[in-house]
């Protein structure tokens, strides 16, 4: 049994199983040590987290219909909450890390930060309650889902609604490939996931897992798309041949992949589990469990940190 310090606590470790994968990814970029773990507490219900290629990271406070942010990594303390709309979900930065995006489920509406300011600038209205939100990879357009299925197309400068994605309602996971211009949208009620140009905004394929899909990652090689589903586990779909090639049963909601693309970081969601998972031998490195309802996991750009979000009103910070 490998104990960690988790913010004054050790805290016991299980299914460990730490192989010595040599998964893809840049030579730059790694993924946690597990040497420490952290509880860092927000004032507030918190769900959605990003962390910008800057190191900032942001969290949403549903309760507090606000953002809260620290500057630096590691992350230890978060400052004045930033007002967003109301039931703010989710949280995007755009690659240069200069603009976030908040999309308010209540509220109905997209809103901009200035990231140098720490200040809203502008919104727009949503046909729906917003759920989700990515950028483009080259900033210029964000795509913000809600409630009934459609998926907005907003320019990233003017806000203005430019174009819309149908898709089975409940929107609720996005991730980019990493060199191909698409997007992979999950429909959580629809039990779909699908693969959307992101220049043409439409539809390619459609990978029919089943079941409630939330959370999606792409691995840096752009070979596997990785799901957390909540009622089948981890599920790992080949992109090339656009067929389901593993299943890992646990609860799953919240999932991350480390930049290295060596681990996958999972969220239980109610329960307070975490878990790590080496995508390369898909066995479990560690799992334990932090308490509270864990929910949506975000890597800092080198992958030393990991920081997983929690309603129980903390993030739990992994190095």
């Amino acid at each position: 049994m490998k104990c960690l310090h988790v913010g004054g606590f050790a805290l016991g470790l299980v299914a460990l199983g730490c192989g010595g994968s040599t998964g893809p990814g840049a030579s730059d970029r790694t993924h946690p040590t597990l040497a420490q773990v952290d509880s860092v507490p927000v004032g507030g219900t918190a769900y959605g987290v990003a962390i910008s290629a800057k190191g900032r990271t942001y969290v949403t406070l549903l309760n507090a219909n606000a953002v809260v942010q620290d500057d630096t990594l590691p992350v230890n303390s978060f400052g004045s909450p930033i007002a967003v709309g109301l039931v703010p979900p989710h949280v995007a930065f755009n690659p240069a890390g200069d603009r976030a995006f908040v999309v308010a489920q209540t509220g109905q509406n997209l809103t901009a930060i200035n990231v140098s300011t720490g200040s809203a600038i502008d919104s727009v209205s949503l046909p729906a309650d917003g759920f989700n939100l990515i950028t483009s990879a080259d900033g210029s357009e964000v795509f913000v889902s809600v409630s009934t299925g459609q998926v907005y197309v907003v320019n990233a400068s003017s806000l203005a609604i430019v174009d819309s994605i149908i898709l089975p309602p409940a929107v609720n996971g996005f991730a980019r490939h990493p060199t191909l211009n698409r997007i992979y949208i999950s429909s959580r009620d629809g039990g779909i996931v699908v693969e959307v140009d992101a220049a043409t905004h439409q539809v390619r394929r459609t990978f029919p897992t089943g079941g409630m899909p939330q959370r999606l990652a792409v691995s840096p090689n752009g070979k596997e798309l990785l799901i957390a589903n909540e009622t089948i586990g981890v599920d790992i779909w080949a992109l090339g041949s656009g067929t389901r090639d593993t299943t890992l049963a646990m609860a799953a909601y919240g999932l991350g992949l480390s930049p290295d693309g060596r681990k996958i970081y999972v969220a239980s969601g109610p329960g307070g589990g975490i878990t790590v998972v080496d995508r390369r031998s898909r066995g479990v490195d560690t799992a334990f469990i932090v308490g509270g309802t864990t929910r949506n996991v975000a890597f800092d750009a080198k992958g030393t940190t990991a920081v997983i979000t929690n309603e129980a009103g903390f993030v739990t910070v992994v190095r």
